[in-house]
């Protein structure tokens, strides 16, 4: 269960900068406190050099009304969630664990709730995109969709301490 002290070591990220983050290193923490329902998203692109038009992805989570939904950009159209568990107060810490180039999972409050195997995806170009080919080291949250309210600083002190 979420208490006061797993929230210590979070920090607000400025929207639409890139920032450095080695994602196959070390799983990528946010917290939310949207509620289902209230359609609001977590939006990231990666990236595997800074700034420009860097980015070959885009990530989204969206608390839809019928149910919470996920989508990867070049492998799995928006996909209903499975399992979210209760979140008090609409408390949420997303984990999003990129598994090398073999696929990614999400957990919601430390439960499973979506994994995509790249080489099960129905999209033909999975396969040919970046992320079966290329390291995440920067990641940008988008500025007019995205309302997370903090994010893990362990990623940020691992990448800075290397």
């Amino acid at each position: 269960s979420l208490t006061t002290n797993s929230l210590i070591g979070w920090r607000t990220q400025r929207k639409g900068a890139w920032f450095p983050y080695e994602w196959d290193e070390v799983p990528l923490e946010v917290k939310t406190t949207s509620a289902i329902g209230s359609n609001d998203e977590i939006v990231f692109d990666v990236s595997n050099s800074y700034g420009g038009n860097q980015e070959f992805a885009k990530v989204v989570v969206r608390l839809s009304p019928d149910y919470p939904t996920y989508s990867v950009e070049n492998c799995k159209r928006v996909t209903p969630m499975l399992n979210l568990p209760p979140a008090p107060d609409d408390l949420r810490i997303w984990t999003f664990i990129k598994q090398g180039y073999d696929g990614l999972s999400i957990k919601c409050n430390e439960k499973l709730v979506a994994e995509l195997l790249f080489a099960e995806s129905n999209f033909s170009n999975c396969l040919d995109s970046k992320w079966v080919t290329t390291k995440v080291k920067y990641i940008k949250f988008d500025s007019a969709r995205d309302t997370t309210v903090g994010i893990k600083i362990k990623g940020m002190l691992v990448l800075q301490l290397k």
